[in-house]
């Protein structure tokens, strides 16, 4: 394994190759990969045999169709996660000697924080700044900062890495919603999965109705705002999301049942590059605006 571990360090080696292993090593999936890098499936299988060529071993193994890091691929892939990092950190540090305010600024947040607070007001940044170009991916995945798959990320669990920069933004409103069809009489639920039961919602939800009956579940906060407007039941939602859609409606006599703090945070390398600071503080001043709010 030394061995193998030892050979990434040869000059022969093609960082683009590595991404696509690195990238298999956490999706576990060749289709998974083939959207991220938006490629097909071939050009994925094509890589990993390059460099699984290069390094003379069998970087993965397909079990149930999941393909996981082989005993030597363990330690080559670790190496190589390393390196990742390391060149993230390069990257961040170049970015942060510069003094003008251009290039690209990734900011990760959920579907509903993006089109509420930010996009209203995207507009006069991109004006105040010609040489500035946003990514806005909108997930409800933890993007790394460290490797930089975003630069700015928009939170509601706050970071529990000392080392990360920061700031709170707002407490979010959630409401009981339901389907303007859905009989006020019916005591149906839509919810999150057992595996997101320490979230605030899934915990008010079995404190205060633990006779529910849920006829849905799953892991994400669109999906159950989807099936609450198809009537398949109440589902606790974010005001400011629930209340853009019209054939949803608040349940009588519940207001505000929970809020929860949305976090601004930053890697630390990157709070005093330029780029990334005026974002930030452009952001800041869109939470202090309110939702739907434009900028001036």
């Amino acid at each position: 394994m030394q061995d193998d571990a030892a050979k990434l360090r040869g000059g022969d080696m093609n960082w683009d190759d590595i991404r696509y292993a690195v990238a298999l090593y956490r999706e576990g999936s060749i289709a998974a990969v083939a959207r991220r890098f938006r490629v097909d499936k071939t050009t994925v299988s094509r890589r990993l045999k390059a460099i699984e060529g290069q390094l003379g071993s069998r970087l993965f193994e397909r079990h149930q169709g999941r393909w996981t890091a082989s005993v030597a691929g363990q330690a080559i892939l670790a190496r190589a996660l390393d390196i990742e990092e390391q060149i993230a950190s390069l990257v961040r540090l170049s970015e942060t000697a510069a003094s003008e305010i251009a290039g690209i600024v990734r900011i990760t947040a959920l579907d509903f924080v993006a089109r509420d607070f930010l996009l209203p007001g995207l507009g006069s940044l991109l004006a105040a700044f010609p040489a500035l170009d946003i990514e806005l991916v909108t997930s409800e995945q933890s993007l790394s900062l460290a490797r930089r798959e975003a630069d700015i990320a928009l939170r509601f669990a706050r970071p529990q890495d000392g080392n990360l920069v920061i700031r709170r933004l707002a407490a979010i409103p959630f409401g009981i919603y339901r389907s303007r069809h859905l009989p006020s009489s019916e005591n149906s639920w839509v919810a999150y999965d057992h595996n997101l039961t320490e979230l605030p919602e899934s915990r008010w939800l079995a404190e205060h109705q633990p006779q529910a009956t849920v006829r849905f579940r799953n892991n994400s906060l669109n999906s159950l705002l989807d099936a609450a407007r198809l009537g398949l039941g109440k589902a606790i939602l974010p005001v400011y999301m629930a209340d853009r859609h019209p054939e949803l409606q608040p349940c009588q006599n519940t207001g505000i049942v929970l809020e929860r703090d949305l976090w601004l945070v930053i890697h630390p390398e990157s709070r005093h590059t330029p780029k990334i600071r005026a974002v930030s503080d452009w952001i800041v001043d869109c939470f202090e605006r309110g939702p739907g709010q434009q900028g001036e």
